[in-house]
This record gives structure tokens, sequence and C-alpha cells, in this order.
């Protein structure tokens, strides 16, 4: 998906951008961005917590509510600790990079 985006905004930015100024485009991306996140808002319903858990299913069903939540200190253990999650982090940051300028700024370079 983020390549079509990037796709499609040069496309857009670049038919519009020309007649309305460099401004056209944010305002249209503003504008829906805003618009999808209130259509979000008003037709997403928030799941219980642990309501698909098959070892929560019993405490759920006598009405008690799962509370235990992530903390900072439980998240950066699992982050940093854990081996293969190191492993992705430093796969994704130095993967991603390259996708990025790639999407972006070959078509410009082949565009010339």
């Amino acid at each position: 998906m983020m390549g079509a985006g990037i796709l499609f905004g040069q496309v857009y930015a670049g038919c519009v951008g020309s007649q309305n100024g460099w401004r056209g485009p944010f305002y249209l991306s503003g504008t829906l961005t805003i618009l999808s996140s209130l259509l979000v808002l008003w037709f997403v319903k928030e799941p219980v917590r642990g309501g698909k858990e098959k070892v929560l299913q019993d405490m759920l069903a006598s009405g008690t509510k799962y509370e235990k939540k992530l903390t900072l200190e439980d998240f950066m253990h699992a982050m940093l600790r854990n081996q293969s999650n190191a492993l992705l982090i430093w796969f994704g940051f130095f993967t991603s990079i390259p996708w990025g300028v790639i999407f972006t700024f070959l078509n410009d370079y082949l565009s010339q």
C-alpha cells in the first residue's frame, strides 16, 4: 500500500500542483485524512480486551474484565531482550530506507 500511495500522490500532485499550487494536494490529503478518521471513530467498535483468548473465555463469560495492560518496561524488555524482535527491528529499519528511496525518487529519476 505504501508504494501505491506514493505513486498516486506523486501523479496527483504533478497534475494538480502545477495548476493550483503546491498547497492543493496537501489540502486534499488533509481533508481525506480527517474524513477517514471520523469514519473510523464512528463505525469501528473497540473489541473486548482478551476476547479472543481461549484461556480467558471462562473469566470473561462470568463478567470479569481482563485489565492487564502492557507497560513500558515489559515492552522494552520484549523488544530489546528478545533476539528475534531485535533482529526484526534492525532488519526492518535497514530495509525500509532503500524501498522508500526506490518508490519515492526512482519515479522522479526515470521521468527525466
